[in-house]
């Protein structure tokens, strides 16, 4: 058969008895919509559609409902899952009201992030009306039809005014305004009637009550003299009443007990910033074993130390008034007393000078003992001129206890001695100058005598050796180095009871003491 053309169809509404021909590469062929149909829908030549593949919108699209509804029905634990790259989520928009309904099971909205930001947000649209707000509304006719907010951790309200500590959310008006506001009863009223004596019995709006104890310290009583009236009265009469003052109370003046158990102030005696003014007099009185004192502490606040100024003995029996002097002191001045008008000092600043107490200008006389201490080679000079001198007149005398230089002449009116020192007797004998120029000792055996110490070249020193008064006599075996005699040669003791030589010495150097013996001398 040849090729057939198809044209100028006729445009008509198709029935159950339509067919659509088509080619099926042999034949021509006329297929019936109910096989369109299921080759469209079946086997591998299958249109994909929502329900049997995943698919991806090349743009948007839109579903208009047009007055039906549109139902998602599913089994027990299916879901339906809406995934957003963008953060954008679900976008519902319109101008019309929008219902999620559950049936008699729950709606819930999880978040499953772990991050700190917020997981849930409920929000106006930004621009929105001065009135635009989110309605969490529960209107259940059932009789535990609440609406709860439940939190596992807290339940924050964030309000436009910051909150202060101890407010409570309160009602502003009937519409259901909400704001922070101090927590206030004005249902509370309270019972002094029911309760026992000094107790307040508050009922709350709830009609519960609490009972307050009112009581009272030392010197506190507390009494009902009626219904409602309770009486806190002062009964130890060393408790003042307060605040009684002057008439013209100020600040900083201090209250005092008047003597009647009552309080009085004066403007004489005021206390300000660190200061406490009297006026005129301050009086610090006794404890009949101490005199009043004023103690001025160092600038670190409670430190032990201080500087006290101390009244008089009460056995003086005086009373008198140091005033200080007008004047500013200068460097190196002293107060002092420059005038006495009844019993009152008048005190000037001066300068350091007291000629009574000056030697130069005075006789003085030592009351005790005293010593005048000179530093480490430091040296005391007296100084004159003329016929100046210094006179010592007293029975002791003047003793130095270490050398004395005089660099001049010494004259001595009387005598100048030096006293005589007596050896024990002994065997060996070492002289010490120091002890005296002139020393004696009685022979007991035959005697060395050594080296002397403490020479000074130029002295003279006198030795005497004495025989014993009875039995043997005895002679110095051993003369030291240092003592020379007359050609060199020793001299032999007087053998004689009670008989004495002197021997005479002058230290002609350390090294040389040059010696002559004048002997036979009797001592008895």
């Amino acid at each position: 058969m040849a090729n057939i053309k198809f044209s100028a169809f006729t445009n008509q509404a198709a029935a159950d008895t339509t067919y659509l021909v088509g080619y099926d590469g042999t034949d021509n062929t006329n297929y019936t919509k109910a096989q369109i149909k299921t080759w469209l829908t079946t086997g591998s030549n299958a249109i994909p559609t929502l329900y049997s593949a995943d698919g991806a919108l090349t743009s948007a699209r839109t579903i208009t409902m047009n007055g039906n509804t549109l139902s998602m029905a599913q089994a027990s634990g299916n879901t339906v899952t809406f995934s957003s790259l963008s953060n954008e989520g679900i976008s519902i928009a319109g101008g019309f009201n929008y219902k999620i309904a559950t049936g008699s099971g729950s709606f819930t909205i999880d978040s499953s992030t772990s991050a700190n930001a917020n997981a849930i947000v409920f929000q106006t649209n930004s621009g929105a009306g001065t009135q635009a707000s989110i309605l969490i509304d529960s209107r259940s006719p059932g009789a535990n039809a609440d609406l709860h907010l439940k939190t596992a951790t807290k339940l924050k309200i964030n309000l436009p005014v910051a909150a202060t500590v101890g407010y409570v959310l309160k009602a502003d008006d009937v519409d259901g305004n909400v704001s922070w506001g101090a927590e206030t009863d004005t249902n509370t009223t309270y019972d002094l009637t029911a309760p026992s004596v000094g107790t307040l019995r508050l009922t709350g709006s709830d009609s519960t009550t609490d009972d307050v104890s009112i009581t009272g310290g030392a010197g506190i009583n507390i009494t009902q003299a009626a219904a409602d009236n309770i009486n806190i009265i002062n009964t130890a009469p060393n408790q003042a009443t307060p605040a009684a003052n002057d008439g013209t109370p100020s600040t900083g003046q201090l209250q005092y007990n008047d003597g009647s158990n009552g309080f009085a102030a004066t403007s004489d005696m005021v206390y300000t910033t660190d200061q406490l003014k009297v006026q005129n007099t301050l009086y610090l009185d006794g404890n009949n074993a101490n005199a009043g004192i004023v103690k001025l502490g160092c600038e670190a606040a409670g430190a032990s130390h201080y500087v006290g100024l101390e009244g008089p003995t009460h056995g003086g029996a005086n009373a008198y008034i140091i005033k200080f002097p007008d004047a500013t002191p200068t460097a190196n001045q002293i107060l002092k007393v420059n005038t006495v008008v009844s019993s009152t000092a008048n005190m000037i600043w001066a300068a350091d000078t007291d000629t009574n107490t000056n030697i130069a200008n005075t006789d003085l006389t030592l009351s005790a003992s005293r010593t005048l201490g000179l530093g480490t080679d430091q040296n005391l000079t007296f100084t004159g001129s003329g016929t100046s001198k210094i006179t010592f007149s007293n029975t002791g005398g003047v003793q130095f206890n270490e050398d004395v230089t005089f660099v001049k002449n010494s004259i001595i009116q009387g005598q100048a001695y030096t006293e005589l020192h007596t050896v024990s007797t002994t065997g060996s004998f070492t002289p010490d100058w120091n002890d005296s120029n002139v020393q004696t000792m009685v022979l007991s055996a035959t005697t060395t005598v050594n080296n002397p110490s403490n020479i000074k070249v130029g002295a003279t020193y006198i030795l005497i050796l004495k025989q014993p008064d009875a039995g043997d006599v005895y002679d110095v075996g051993t003369w030291g180095s240092k003592y020379k005699f007359p050609g060199g040669v020793l001299p032999t003791l007087t053998a004689t009871n009670g008989k004495a030589d002197v021997i005479t010495i002058i230290a002609y150097s350390a090294d040389i003491l040059m010696c002559a013996i004048t002997q036979d001398f009797v001592t008895a």
